[in-house]
């Protein structure tokens, strides 16, 4: 395995001032080409020889690049400008030229790649067959040192220091922006027993990694091919169990492909009726058509601004929920079952502590008018609502309502919310 790449660039540790965040700042040059300019990103892991060193073998200090600035000691910042015009403007013409003809060979003296780095707090040592080893890092660097840029194959390596692939169930969870061949692992029990978070501002992506994290889990693993490198297969995880709380209604459009999925056993749970289209209520009911129940679904659906071109195509994924009935509605089950069980059960509350008998006896007769039509019949949601708009918003004798009164108003005005289940 290769360590190091682009020998012939490296650059010297210039500067290692204190840090209260990250412990050191460090201060690299390197000569300065356009092709360099371009190679060196933030995010890069540089290696320099640290005080654990002897002259036989070099211990490195793994850095990570934070910053890349190209500069030319011509004009140097915004206090040379308040120089001689003319000098300036010369100065100027001529740092211009510097940057395009250096293409891939640094010829000047006067350009540099600056760069700033921070630890990682890591460190490695080649053995007597040469290859790496990673460990905690016990020294800091020397300043003076050569500095080297790491390979990608060894940049994986240290990003997935630990990982034990062929032993433990992983998943690839992405890749470096800047090379999509450094590909990042994480064990799968790491991930769902350990508390995380992911935090952005509205429109980075919070929602398309979480659903691509769900997706991983529940699909994919990472096995060893014959050359013992790691190599994505599909096959569903049968061991993984999530329960998702989608409040803002923007993972069924993400996840559509695995709620239609028959080696998944998932589910939508909706909290309310009423967050659902009439339509889509109505055919679960056996009451509608199958074709406007899929209309009205995806015109409620919230589809995000990348997927809008695909919308066609949503249409069979729906269709395919509605028909293998993955749509749930949650209610709260009572133990009451009729409207005199209910009657009973609340009936206390509503009397309170009331000792006059002209006010009990005036409840009484507003239950009378209240309840005499539905007297015997089933507790159902038409029923329900049959019960509180007679009761109105206003209480009696300027009491507040009861808290059982409270609650049922509540279970019938609550926000409306969706769960997915995957089992």
């Amino acid at each position: 395995m290769e360590i190091f790449r682009l020998e012939g660039f490296n650059g010297r540790l210039l500067a290692a001032e204190p840090d209260e965040r990250s412990r050191y700042n460090f201060t690299i040059w390197f000569p300065y080409t356009r092709e360099l300019v371009n190679d060196i990103q933030d995010g890069d892991l540089l290696a320099v020889p640290n005080f654990q060193s002897d002259r036989e073998r070099p211990v490195y200090s793994i850095l990570k690049v934070t910053n890349v600035l190209p500069k030319h000691f011509a004009l140097r910042g915004k206090e040379d400008t308040k120089s001689y015009p003319g000098y300036v403007l010369e100065a100027a013409k001529n740092i211009a030229a510097s940057w395009v003809i250096q293409e891939s060979e640094p010829l000047e003296d006067t350009t540099i790649i600056e760069v700033e780095a921070i630890p990682t707090n890591l460190q490695f040592r080649l053995n007597e067959q040469n290859n790496p080893i990673i460990e905690e890092e016990k020294s800091m660097p020397m300043v003076g040192e050569e500095v080297k840029l790491l390979s990608p194959e060894f940049v994986m390596k240290i990003l997935n220091s630990g990982i034990k692939f062929g032993y433990e169930e992983i998943i690839e969870i992405g890749h470096l922006i800047r090379d999509k061949e450094i590909k990042i692992y994480v064990r799968v029990e790491d991930l769902v027993r350990t508390h995380f978070g992911i935090f952005g501002y509205t429109g980075v992506g919070k929602s398309n990694l979480l659903s691509t994290i769900i997706r991983k889990l529940l699909t994919e693993t990472i096995k060893i091919d014959e050359k013992q490198l790691p190599k994505k297969e599909i096959r569903e995880r049968e061991n993984i169990k999530i329960l998702l709380f989608d409040l803002m209604d923007e993972y069924i459009s993400l996840l559509i492909d695995l709620l239609v999925n028959n080696n998944l056993d998932s589910k939508i749970v909706y909290i309310d009726r009423r967050s659902l289209p009439k339509a889509v209520i109505d055919y679960l009911k056996g009451n509608e058509t199958l074709i406007k129940a899929i209309h009205a679904f995806l015109r409620q659906m919230y589809i995000p601004k990348g997927l809008l071109d695909c919308k066609d195509k949503y249409y069979e994924r729906i269709r395919e929920i509605l028909e293998k009935d993955r749509i749930k509605i949650w209610e709260e089950e009572f133990e009451i079952k009729t409207i005199d069980e209910l009657i009973e059960k609340i009936w206390p509350e509503v009397i309170g502590d009331l000792r006059s008998t002209t006010k009990i006896s005036t409840l009484e007769r507003v239950k009378e008018d209240i309840l005499s039509d539905v007297t015997g019949n089933e507790l159902t949601p038409e029923n329900l609502d049959k019960i509180l708009s007679k009761l109105g918003e206003s209480s009696v004798f300027g009491y507040p309502q009861p808290q059982s009164v409270i609650n049922l108003r509540k279970q019938k005005d609550g926000n409306a919310s969706v769960m997915f289940i995957f089992n």
